[in-house]
């Protein structure tokens, strides 16, 4: 991203979250193993493990509230976003709409031209409907 000029219009904290959020979604893609690989991350195991993580190191949110993965709690639902929960937004004071999105969108399309050369198009969950 550091060498394209279209990513400086953003703060490091954007891109930080919009990375995080898609090296999450491309490890938990079957494209994991084919295009990358890896293992595939099974959704419930990294689900659980942010839990703890978030139980252990954060004394301001529970954990229940934090990981509400359902449609209703989320506006992008079960998308490539659905982990950046609200009280996500308010511990780190990025939103998911305003600051995740674009960067994200941004982020796929790009990644998916340069280094994936199309391949990640066949895996609609990686992208932003």
């Amino acid at each position: 991203m550091q060498r394209l000029s279209c990513f400086l219009v953003f703060n490091p904290s954007q891109i930080a979250a919009a990375s995080l959020l898609f090296s999450i979604n491309i490890g938990q893609s079957e494209l994991a193993k084919r295009v990358l690989g890896v293992q595939q991350i099974p959704r419930d195991d990294l689900e659980v493990k942010i839990r703890y993580e978030l139980e252990v190191h954060t004394d301001t949110i529970t954990t229940d509230e934090a990981m509400d993965f359902s449609v209703e709690s989320n506006s992008i639902g079960n998308g490539p976003l659905r982990l950046w929960t609200v009280p996500i937004e308010e511990l780190t004071n990025v939103q998911k709409e305003r600051d995740v999105e674009p960067i994200y969108k941004l982020l796929v399309d790009k990644l998916n031209e340069v280094c994936y050369e199309g391949i990640l198009t066949s895996d609609e969950s990686l992208f932003i409907k």
